[in-house]
């Protein structure tokens, strides 16, 4: 009798326990949803333009539409049109060298809705801002965990403080301030590449098969959204597949060997996919064929300073200079006061193609970025389970996103690569500062810190975004054009002070309209004045173009 009523407290004590724990999750997902609502409202206000249009036909916004239809169709080519100055022409067939990911998850939506071809970009691309804040604050719940993180009076605006930084406070703002086609692969490869991390974490620190299995989808889809975004990804599931393997050796343990086939069969299906699409799309299993490129095939001298590859080892110096310089910005009296620079030492050596505005790490994620630092460092020393398993996609992340620091160009939109390593990384380093012990003077004073760090992060990606947005991106309406010049006029300083960018008397080609002052830096001089008609023909009917404007003009409009 007395032996069969000791279970009965036990599962009630169990039963009411997690009744606690439900309860103090409710209460807190409560709490951190006004920060959610606040991300989301400031990034809908972007992605829309400040007129609340959410389903329009954007210019380069259409791509994967159009990639959908053809894959619904058994092909991969695409309508010149959908693809425009961005095209690799092969066979006189049109192909688009972005991933197939965000094409997959708009089939769904093109057979359901046909009638709203083309409209899906800013929903699309929303969508996955959401899902990185998310993911963000799963990682942060993940990161506590680690060890008994003390709950304290700042625990609660440490959750906003993150997700504000996450949401607002970096590039993620940036990308989401245009829907073009290479913003939403961007956006789609760091998004999964986020999730990939988090359940990689989850795997390696409690073992359950789910989330292997969870986290080679991601990484997949991650890799074939945007193969610098996805490689880290793919590098940390196929690096903790060789560790189930040995593991499953050193221990003839068929559980290991199960999931170690699995992550391993996910990651040579990703491999596979992506070596088949590109050989499909250009005769090769290698790279993207630049031969092929519209831009290289109209600028012979482009091809011939980058010798046809898009990755050189000798621009590392000058990547890391440019992006983790702190020297990535220019101010002037005009709204928004702070600006994306051009000026960037390229080292000699270096094979530069294209120096777009751009900012750097520390400049444009200040907060994310300090984070970022102090998790490195958590996840680095030995500690606990949690901070010990978030090494290897750390690890991973962080080597894929450093491809974009060998490449030919230099943008603001590549920072975005980094964003899933920040992120996580922010995690750990937002719970290290938690479990910092000391008084509750030092402990308010680090928050106070945080938070203007945090502010002037936010600060810094809203005049970032609403300038890129407003005068650097072509195809803006006219009225956002009046309304930049209206806020000008309303702080009475509508001209510009004379900019400090090194590079703004330098010659420069803005046929290919990449951007405003887009410095080619394999042309000397406009290689055409006047323009054979069938490259203004192809320029004017490009979806990809951006305005140039010249420093001097800017805010003088």
């Amino acid at each position: 009798m007395t032996v069969a009523a000791h279970p009965i407290p036990s599962v009630s004590h169990e039963a009411s326990s997690g009744r606690a724990r439900r309860s103090v999750a409710a209460t807190e997902l409560l709490c951190i949803l006004p920060a959610f609502a606040i991300c989301l409202l400031v990034c809908f206000w972007f992605i829309t333009w400040g007129n609340g249009h959410l389903f329009v036909v954007d210019r380069f916004g259409d791509y994967y539409d159009a990639q959908a239809r053809a894959m619904l169709h058994g092909h991969l080519d695409v309508p010149p049109e959908a693809i425009g100055y961005e095209a690799f022409e092969r066979d006189g067939k049109f192909y688009g060298y972005f991933g197939i990911t965000p094409a997959l998850l708009r089939i769904p939506f093109l057979l359901l809705a046909p009638q709203m071809d083309g409209m899906w970009s800013r929903l699309a691309t929303l969508v996955a801002c959401f899902l990185n804040l998310v993911y963000a604050k799963r990682l942060l719940t993940l990161a506590r965990r680690g060890d008994d993180v003390a709950k304290t009076s700042h625990h609660l605006w440490h959750d906003w403080l993150f997700l504000l930084a996450v949401g607002i406070g970096s590039t993620n703002l940036f990308i989401i301030s245009r829907s073009f086609t290479f913003h939403e692969a961007i956006m789609w490869g760091s998004t999964f590449a986020l999730m990939a991390g988090y359940y990689l974490i989850r795997y390696l620190e409690a073992g359950q098969i789910a989330a292997i299995g969870l986290a080679g989808l991601c990484a997949l889809l991650a890799f074939l959204s945007r193969p610098t975004a996805g490689a880290g990804a793919i590098l940390a599931v196929g690096l903790t597949t060789l560790y189930l393997l040995y593991q499953s050796i050193r221990t003839r343990s068929r559980v290991n060997t199960m999931r170690g086939l699995l992550a391993c069969g996910i990651v040579a299906c990703g491999i596979g996919i992506f070596c088949g699409i590109n050989y499909a799309k250009f005769g090769t299993f290698q790279g993207v064929p630049l031969k092929y490129y519209l831009p290289y095939a109209m600028e012979p001298r482009r091809m011939e300073l980058t010798g046809g590859s898009q990755i050189h080892a000798a621009n590392l110096p000058t990547g890391i200079a440019a992006y983790f310089g702190v020297a990535g910005f220019d101010t002037n009296r005009a709204f928004p006061w702070i600006y994306l620079t051009q000026r960037v030492a390229v080292l000699p050596g270096s094979a530069i193609d294209i120096v777009e505005p751009h900012s750097s790490i520390p400049v444009s994620m200040p907060a994310l970025f300090l984070l970022a630092c102090f998790g490195g460092l958590a996840i680095a020393r030995k500690g606990n389970l949690v901070a010990s398993a978030a090494r290897l996609p750390a690890a991973g992340l962080l080597i894929g996103a450093s491809v974009v620091l060998v490449t030919v160009g230099i943008t603001q939109r590549y920072l975005h690569d980094f964003f899933p390593v920040l992120v996580l990384a922010g995690a750990f380093g937002m719970a290290e500062l938690e479990r910092r012990k000391g008084s509750a003077n030092s402990a308010a004073l680090r928050t106070a810190v945080l938070t203007l760090l945090v502010l002037l992060s936010v600060g810094i990606n809203c005049a970032f975004a609403f300038d890129y947005q407003a005068e650097i991106a072509k195809s803006a309406p006219p009225d956002q054009h009046q309304r930049l010049e209206h806020i000008r006029a309303m702080f009475g300083k509508r001209g510009m002070t004379q900019s400090a960018l090194s590079f703004a008397s330098r010659p420069r080609y803005s046929g290919g309209g990449l951007g405003r002052g887009s410095i080619y830096r394999g042309m000397t001089e406009d290689p055409h004045p006047n323009p054979p008609p069938e490259y203004r023909e192809r320029e004017l009917a490009a979806t990809s173009g951006l305005l140039h404007v010249p420093v001097g003009e800017r805010g003088s409009r």
